[in-house]
């Protein structure tokens, strides 16, 4: 929009009188009059207006009127070469330096100085037209001469080619009139009968120019205001225009301004939001997003504006849930939910529920799609952790009931075993008195050993097994060692592993529950057991150590596997947690709130070589004395 330029100096220009314009300054020059070429909202007002114009006629008129002057002169000259013999070599240096003098002047007002003064240098003109033809009319007859019949045409060559003001005309017509005066007071012609008809001629031209110069200042006048008039009235109609763009312009930016403060309020809505919210278009590609989706995925909301939707589904959803959004897409549906699974930038899966839904034109036309994304994550995790608990209820149940099924069978088991015992006892002596072999002496022993150690493993898995009260007895846990080594000898033979106990010499004896140390050392190794089954054979080892020193007792079952992950290692005591598909996840939790029971600690380290190393220590109650 163009606004009204402000005029610089217009109130003091509009101020000035007709005869003060001599003060205008350089930008009052012709160049600048042309008010025609403005826009009506950059005119000046009439005053001003008509004060340029004839400050540019003004400019024009005096360099015509110069060059009236001097094609005067020139045609006087040849008049005189033709007509006036002699004379004309007597007035040809006056006509010379009269025409120089023109010239000067003509070139003075291609100056700036000329174009700021043009009416002081027509004054000059009219002075050396007068000098010149006085002194002529001087040299060729005085009052008498055919001259001073010229005079009056410089005041009507002025008249006609000079516009300016009454005053500057007058002004113009006295300098005629007191050169012709002074000059013929100066040739002592004052008295001559001529004298008074030249300056009766002078003065009615003097009046003539002076009528006619006021005459065209006020055609001037009417032309410039009837302009004036007319611009003005499109310098209303501009500034009404102009006031209405304004009026227009600050509604628009006041509409901007409430559709900006909008838009805020409804980014600051869609960020805060605590589920994913996506816009995408037809093609799947994500427009805009809020930062719920970008921390889902693990990403920033600019690395996720321009990528596609289904760069982001898992590639085991992505079919599904593409044909669902084509439905949506082709009018077939208007919203849809799915469970689905996205990528995060770090490779891991996040379960969501997304709805999503389609926003149409008034047409019906699809625009974009709105989702809204749940991570669903935890819930599905809790879902699949209350199964889990489910099935680990399920199998403690079982457990029990077979843990109820051992006590049964032990107690029965136990009868025939003790016969079995007896017999084989029996018939070893009557073989040894009856001197028979004592190869099968040795095989009956056998029979009756073997049985009292099945026997022997009954009444310990029967006490492993059966309800009872914490008990505190005095232990040796070198026994507890050798009771787990007998408890788990199958599953060694059955992995192909080898077990190795290192029992410390002399270990002293502490006040524990025997039952439940045992349970915490058979838990260990079975873990261990379970560690190196997938080594080669040959390099499945397993050993329990004891130790102590004044303050404890030490248990470590050591392992050659493949050792335990960061992850395992933070979780392993915790309860619920396995990494077999079998597993309760409870031995570990079990075993170390045991060993805290006592004071005790329970730690995993790695070994030199591989696999892993996991212990607990029992203190004494009392420290004892360890001989050096």
């Amino acid at each position: 929009m163009t606004r009204p330029r402000e005029q610089p100096h217009a109130t003091q220009h509009a101020q000035k009188t007709w005869d003060g314009l001599d003060s205008l300054d350089a930008q009052d020059s012709p160049a600048n009059m042309n008010t025609a070429d403005r826009p009506y909202t950059e005119r000046l007002r009439p005053e001003e207006a008509w004060l340029r114009d004839g400050l540019a006629r003004a400019h024009n008129g005096a360099r015509s009127y110069a060059l009236w002057a001097i094609l005067l002169v020139v045609l006087s000259g040849a008049y005189s070469w033709f007509f006036g013999g002699d004379e004309f070599y007597s007035l040809a240096p006056i006509r010379v330096a009269m025409a120089g003098a023109l010239a000067l002047l003509v070139a003075a007002l291609r100056l700036p100085i000329g174009e700021r003064y043009p009416r002081h240098l027509a004054l000059g003109l009219m002075l050396i037209a007068a000098i010149g033809v006085s002194a002529l009319a001087l040299e060729s007859g005085g009052q008498a001469s055919p001259q001073h019949q010229r005079i009056p045409y410089i005041l009507y060559g002025s008249a006609l080619l000079i516009t300016w003001s009454g005053w500057w005309s007058l002004a113009g017509s006295s300098i005629v009139l007191a050169v012709f005066v002074v000059t013929s007071a100066a040739a002592g012609q004052l008295t001559d009968d001529a004298f008074m008809g030249n300056a009766g001629r002078l003065a009615a031209a003097t009046l003539v120019t002076v009528a006619i110069t006021i005459a065209r200042e006020r055609y001037r006048w009417r032309e410039v205001w009837h302009e004036h008039a007319a611009s003005a009235a499109h310098r209303r109609a501009d500034a009404e225009i102009i006031r209405l763009n304004e009026q227009l312009e600050e509604r628009v930016r006041e509409r901007t301004a409430e559709l900006h403060a909008s838009e805020q309020r409804v980014r600051a809505l869609v960020d805060a939001a605590p589920i994913g919210i996506v816009a995408a278009d037809a093609s799947g590609v994500i427009l805009e997003t809020n930062t719920a989706f970008a921390e889902m995925l693990g990403r920033d909301i600019a690395q996720i504006i321009g990528t596609s939707i289904q760069e982001h589904t898992s590639p085991d959803d992505r079919d599904a849930s593409w044909a669902a959004y084509e439905a949506l897409v082709d009018g077939r549906s208007n919203t849809f939910t799915a469970e689905k699974r996205y990528t995060r930038e770090s490779g891991d899966e996040l379960n969501a529920h997304a709805v999503v839904a389609a926003v149409r034109t008034e047409t019906g036309e699809f625009n974009y799609a709105l989702a809204m994304i749940e991570d669903v994550s935890d819930r599905v995790r809790a879902e699949s952790y209350a199964r889990d608990q489910e099935n680990r209820l399920a199998h403690v149940l079982r457990v029990s009931a077979l843990g109820e099924m051992a006590t049964e069978l032990a107690h029965e088991i136990n009868q025939p075993l003790g016969a079995i015992v007896n017999f084989a006892n029996g018939t070893v002596t009557r073989l040894r008195q009856s001197g028979a072999d004592d190869e099968l002496v040795k095989s009956v022993s056998r029979i009756s050993s073997e049985a009292w150690r099945a026997a022997e493993i009954l009444r310990r898995m029967h006490g492993f097994v059966q309800p009872r009260e914490t008990l505190c007895e005095n232990t040796n846990i070198n026994d507890l060692v050798d009771d787990v080594a007998i408890l788990v000898a199958g599953d060694v033979r059955r992995s192909g592993a080898t077990l190795t106990l290192d029992r410390a010499a002399e270990l002293p004896s502490i006040d524990v529950d025997p039952i439940r140390i045992e349970q915490v050392i058979l838990n260990l190794v079975r873990n261990a057991i379970d560690a190196v089954r997938d080594n080669p054979r040959g390099a499945r080892e397993l050993k329990v150590e004891t130790s102590f020193d004044a303050a404890c007792i030490e248990v470590v079952v050591r392992d050659s596997g493949a050792g335990i992950s960061m992850e395992g290692r933070e979780r392993m005591f915790d309860a619920f947690y396995t990494t077999k598909s079998n597993g309760l996840g409870m031995g570990l939790s079990i075993s170390r709130t045991i060993v805290e029971t006592y004071d005790g600690r329970v730690w995993v380290e790695d070994n030199d070589g591989p696999g892993v190393s996991v212990g607990f220590t029992l203190p004494f109650r009392d420290a004892i004395a360890v001989e050096a």
